[in-house]
């Protein structure tokens, strides 16, 4: 029963009900609607008007339906679904909307108890607003300023310092809600700046690729980019003939012209005199004012500003080193005999010891490159004492190790035979003579060196190899035994633990060797002997080199020791690695006092002072830096590069191509190139690819040369060049002169006035085309009297570096110990002083080839020695084009019976003719039975040649090594 009919029953208990239903009203009040309350007061009330007995309790019943009819009017108007706020609508304007009222709405809503979910949504939402308001508009604001800073309207290129500012104005405001409990904005999607800016750079340059200051000089896509792109720091990489120099000239230009850059504050750079004066002549065009410097002359500058007063600058630092080996060395006696302890003993490495023969010929066409000719040797030579060289048939061992041991004995003084035959006939089917390493004649003392590590293993050949060697190492050693003769030996295990002169010298002892080391005018006489030759050129470039990367690192001597202590070599490597520091750090000395002396600074003293004094001027201050030849760049010089920067907090455009990296000997170090942002900041890189000198031809061969080193860097080169055949390789066998001759020919066929640059690995190249054709003038300048309209001159291919040619001949090409790749000079001992080895073999000379091949607009000609090619050659020859192929194949090669690897040749030697093995010295084999060696029988037990002889049977065919084989047969 509802109570309407309680009340219409029991009339007389109405007034009881009155506090009833005003009570109800509270209690109905936190349901949605006040519906059902309002129908029963209504039902009530009108009973009521009929009796008068309540006619008093009307108007509490009227105030009560009033109150109920406003309550349900108000829950209609704001809980409504249609009209309910939404809580992000709320947020998105918070500071438009009225707190008081929303406060109110929550105190009225906060009665209701009965709320579906879409109501407690919205109640709790205002509830968080009225609750949080003062925080949610500060939020608001800050969310506006944070939105106004990605207000991408600006028309210039966005830099490391505009997001760095970025990023400072963000986390300041970022740092006003850093307290708050709650975030009620996505603040991280706007703080995600990089892709706002990349996007804003990338528009930028699309906007402006089409400036009219490109149109007229003929700017490519690629360099147009490089120039617009301006972050504080911009690494453009380039290739060869891509012109680098063009779009140094572009940048300038365009920072004048289009960004107002004024032109005292624009500073270009570069390294050497000459290519500063070439970026001087080509950058005047532009504007005469603008300063153009080598590294070392704005040094200078500073150092006389701020000291004021002059500098007397050192230059002839390759004079000094060089005059400390041809004069220093020899005035002090234990300098004297390192030195040649270091020449005789440790200039090689065994840089092929990684290698695998499967026979002894193989091994001998490896040596054949090496030329292991022993100091006893030289120093005959040097006498020009020909009887003695031909006693000793100019010594050549078998490796870097017999090298050393043979060297050893001599500084020494004891005497020794090389391979002298045994005391006793040995010669059988199966074994020829035996003939020791080494032989002692005063001590009748044996010396066997043996190429295997401690578990007797002769890992230097193959398997089946590998059990012949250490078969014939029981042989010997049986041999020694059966005729009791007295025999020493070594291992190669011993010269990679370091105990090989320990080992050796007590040895030896035991046998009562007596050592009598070379006095000092011998010391003197041998060291003198060796000091014009190519190798001791080599050696002190190669101290030049390691000096000037040093230079780079150290600020005195004491850097020496600590190489010595901390150098990553072991063993017989580290005997070397320390003997050459010492020899090294003499030298530093006495180049160091020299320039005390004469009250002189050099080049990276200079540049050290330059970067210290540059705290103590106010001028000096740039703008912009633009670096040419980048690659080039040293230690000494960065620091300098990154002060100078710092100092006027400069951008830097820096242009260069790790591939023509080839200074290393000048201190430059190329992993500053390749790791550039490790350096800089900012660090942009662009690539300038299309070469406007060489055919895609040539670039795809030098290109794929170039990058078998993964540390350079990756890059596809272009061309719209397109030439067949641009690369040909000439082969020579023994003359190398009519080889230039021919190549010269074939350029005068095609122009009769064409220009030729020769290049050769070293400077001494150029001696070896000499001829009663050719003269060669101070200034390196050919004339061939068959061309004489040939504009021909020579270059190292160090000094071509920058220059194009029509047509280039490469005179080196060789695989020797001063070939190319030049074995001396690319010592690993350089990893010493540099950022980063370089751990893929030959890397700088590879790099150094790459530019060889490079410098023609046209056709670039390799000489090559048939029977001792570059392995770079190796490489490429496949993609070239040969222009005597013939002079390669030997359609029937008739192969070495002693050494099975090289193959007999028709030699003449006083008026006589014989065939001789292709691996001499090595494999001496001589055979003057014409017949034989052409009929190219052979016999079946020992593989030597078959001939016909006369029996007192007949006619028979016999073994030419008779009597030691004794094979015969009747006939074929």
């Amino acid at each position: 029963m509802n109570i309407f009919e309680k009340i219409k029953l029991k009339t007389d208990i109405y007034f009881k009900y009155i506090p009833y239903l005003y009570k109800k009203e509270k209690e109905l009040k936190k349901f949605k609607l006040l519906s059902e309350v309002s129908d029963e007061i209504t039902s009530i009330y009108n009973v009521l008007r009929c009796d008068k007995k309540f006619y008093k309790y009307i108007e509490k019943y009227e105030i009560l339906e009033k109150n109920i009819t406003n309550h349900n009017d108000f829950y209609k108007t704001i809980v409504s679904e249609e009209k309910i706020f939404i809580y992000n609508d709320l947020l998105s304007d918070p500071l438009s909307i009225d707190v008081d009222y929303f406060s109110f709405i929550t105190k009225e809503l906060n009665k209701f108890t009965n709320l579906n979910s879409i109501y407690i949504k919205y109640k709790n939402d205002l509830d968080e607003i009225v609750s949080n308001y003062d925080i949610i508009c500060k939020q608001y604001k800050v969310f506006n300023e944070m939105n106004d800073l990605f207000t991408d309207s600006n028309d210039f290129y966005y830099d490391g310092n505009y997001e760095k500012e970025l990023n400072e104005k963000l986390n300041q405001l970022l740092k006003e809600i850093e307290k708050d409990k709650k975030e009620y904005y996505d603040f991280y999607k706007i703080v995600d700046i990089e892709p706002f800016i990349n996007n804003h750079n990338s528009n930028y340059i699309k906007k402006h690729i089409e400036d009219n200051i490109f149109n007229d000089e003929g700017y490519d896509y690629n360099q147009r980019k490089s120039i617009l792109c301006d972050p504080v720091s911009n690494l453009v990489i380039a290739g060869a003939g891509c012109g680098k120099t063009f779009t140094i000239c572009g940048k300038t230009k365009y920072l004048l012209q289009e960004k107002k850059v004024k032109e005292e504050e624009i500073l270009l750079l570069s390294f050497s005199r000459n290519s500063a004066i070439d970026l001087k002549g080509k950058i005047s065009n532009i504007n005469e004012n603008l300063k153009v410097s080598t590294f070392h002359a704005l040094g200078l500058r500073i150092l006389e500003e701020v000291e004021n007063h002059k500098f007397n600058v050192e230059e002839q630092y390759k004079y000094i080193i060089e005059k400390f080996f041809s004069e220093e060395v020899f005035n002090r006696k234990e300098l004297t005999k390192k030195v040649l302890h270091y020449y005789s003993l440790f200039m090689r490495t065994n840089d092929d010891k990684e290698k695998v023969y499967s026979n002894k010929g193989e091994l001998y066409k490896e040596l054949k490159k090496q030329d292991f000719i022993t100091l006893k040797t030289q120093l005959l030579e040097y006498n020009k004492d020909k009887k003695a060289l031909e006693t000793i048939k100019k010594e050549l061992v078998k490796s870097q190790e017999e090298l050393f041991i043979a060297n050893y004995y001599f500084i020494n003084g004891i005497e020794y035979e090389y391979e002298h035959n045994y005391e006793i006939d040995t010669y059988t089917d199966t074994h020829r003579q035996y003939k020791p390493d080494f032989f002692l004649p005063k001590y009748k003392l044996y010396h066997e060196h043996y190429g295997v590590d401690k578990n007797g293993e002769a890992h230097q050949f193959g398997k089946e190899e590998n059990e012949k060697y250490k078969q014939g190492i029981i042989w010997k050693r049986q041999i020694h035994v059966s005729n009791d003769t007295k025999c020493i030996e070594s291992y190669s295990y011993e010269f990679n633990d370091g105990s090989i002169l320990i080992n050796l010298e007590r040895k030896l002892k035991e046998n009562g060797v007596e050592f009598n080391p070379l006095t000092e005018s011998e010391i003197k006489a041998t060291l003198q002997s060796v000091y014009n030759g190519k190798d001791f050129k080599s050696f002190i470039i190669l101290t030049l080199t390691f000096i000037n990367l040093y230079k780079s690192l150290y600020q005195d001597e004491n850097g020496f020791d600590i190489l010595k202590k901390y150098s990553y070599y072991e063993g017989f490597l580290n005997l070397r690695s320390e003997m050459f520091l010492d020899i090294c750090k003499e030298a530093y000395i006495y180049y160091q006092n020299q320039l005390r002396e004469n009250n002189r600074i050099d080049f990276d003293h200079m540049i050290n002072r330059a970067t210290y004094y540059l705290d103590k001027t106010d001028k000096f201050k740039y703008k912009y830096i633009i670096v040419d030849e980048f690659q080039d760049i040293s230690h000494s010089r960065m620091k300098f590069l990154k002060k100078l920067i710092s100092h006027g907090n400069s951008k830097v455009f820096a242009v260069g191509d790790d591939w023509q990296s080839i200074y290393r000997f000048a201190g430059c170090d190329l992993s500053l190139f390749t790791k550039f942002e490790k350096n800089f900041f900012d660090v942009k890189k662009n690539y300038i690819t299309t070469t406007f000198r060489n055919s895609i031809e040539l670039q795809d061969i030098a290109s794929a040369f170039v990058m078998k080193n993964n540390a350079q860097i990756k890059k596809k080169i272009e061309s719209n060049k397109t030439l067949e055949n641009p690369i040909q390789i000439m082969f020579y066998n023994q003359n190398k002169r009519q080889c230039f001759i021919e190549l010269l020919n074939k350029i005068h066929r095609n122009n009769s006035n064409d220009s030729v640059l020769v290049l050769g690995r070293n400077n001494h190249d150029l001696e070896t085309i000499k001829s009663d054709l050719i003269e060669i003038s101070k200034d390196k300048i050919i004339k061939c009297n068959l061309y004489p309209n040939l504009n021909i001159y020579f270059k190292t291919v160090h000094s071509s570096k920058g220059l194009q040619e029509n047509n280039v001949i490469l005179i080196n090409c060789e695989d020797s110990r001063l070939g190319f790749p030049n074995k001396v000079e690319d010592d690993p001992l350089l990893s010493l002083v540099l950022s980063e080895k370089d751990s893929y073999r030959y890397g700088e000379e590879r790099r150094l080839f790459y530019v060889a091949l490079t410098r023609t607009k046209t056709y670039t000609y390799l000489m090559v020695d048939v029977n001792k090619p570059s392995e770079f050659i190796d490489e490429i020859i496949d993609k070239c084009y040969l222009i005597n192929k013939e002079a390669i194949k030997d359609d029937n090669p008739i192969y070495c019976p002693s050494c099975s690897s090289g193959t007999l040749k028709l030699r003449k030697y006083d008026g006589r003719e014989f065939y001789g093995c292709s691996n001499y010295p090595y494999c001496s084999y001589t055979n003057n039975n014409m017949l034989a060696v052409e009929n190219n029988d052979r016999c079946p037990r020992c593989n030597a040649f078959i001939t016909v002889r006369n029996g007192r049977n007949g006619r028979f065919y016999g073994c030419t090594s008779y009597p030691r084989c004794d094979y015969k047969r009747k006939n074929k």
